[in-house]
């Protein structure tokens, strides 16, 4: 019985400890979101929050909905601008590229969770649209913001709601989808060197 007790807390602890790595692999422990009137404080924040002890990372974001739709389906997905040197310290999906590489992430180019790519039948070097909900005055009235996209990666971090609903694209190119200033944020995703 004892053994039995044993082996059970094993593997739940052994559980708990995967779940929490993929969990907060593409999430932060901690996500600070700004409203529209704190453009100007971005830089301040970011710097002390990086001095805080057990701050191992703090990501710059530009977190939206919208659609990708490739030629033989669409999918409504969470889109996170992110720059790539904050791509490649987050080792959940560097360390998950399964196809392709993060050395192109810049651009129009895109990251997709395997799940994802399954679902639009696209593979790497396709190429996909991205539709917003913001939208840009045209004489002919308003109309959603679009752009093609490039497949550069691939990722699978082994759970199917962030395979099958998020993609990376570069923040710049981001903020261009949402009519924002250069440098805009949504949020900052924050990680502790201490996980549990």
């Amino acid at each position: 019985g004892v053994a039995t007790l044993i082996v059970v807390m094993s593997v739940m602890n052994g559980f708990r400890t995967e779940l929490v790595d993929k969990i907060v692999g593409i999430n932060g422990h901690i996500i600070l979101y700004f409203n529209n009137d704190a453009k100007e404080q971005y830089f301040g924040i970011t710097e002390t929050i990086e001095k805080i002890e057990n701050v191992e990372l703090v990501s710059k974001e530009l977190e939206m909905h919208a659609m990708l739709s490739s030629k033989d389906n669409s999918s409504g997905i969470l889109v996170k601008g992110i720059d790539k040197v904050d791509l490649y310290e987050r080792e959940s999906i560097s360390n998950n590229i399964i196809e392709g590489s993060l050395d192109g992430f810049e651009g129009n180019n895109i990251i997709l969770g395997a799940r994802l790519a399954s679902y639009l039948r696209v593979k790497l070097n396709d190429k996909i649209s991205l539709i917003t909900s913001n939208k840009t005055i045209t004489p002919l009235g308003s109309v959603p913001n679009i752009a093609d996209f490039k497949v550069i990666g691939i990722f699978d971090v082994g759970m199917y709601n962030y395979d099958r609903n998020i993609a990376f694209i570069p923040r710049t190119t981001s903020s261009k989808l949402l009519n924002k200033e250069f440098g805009y944020l949504s949020q900052l995703e924050i990680f502790l060197n201490d996980k549990s």
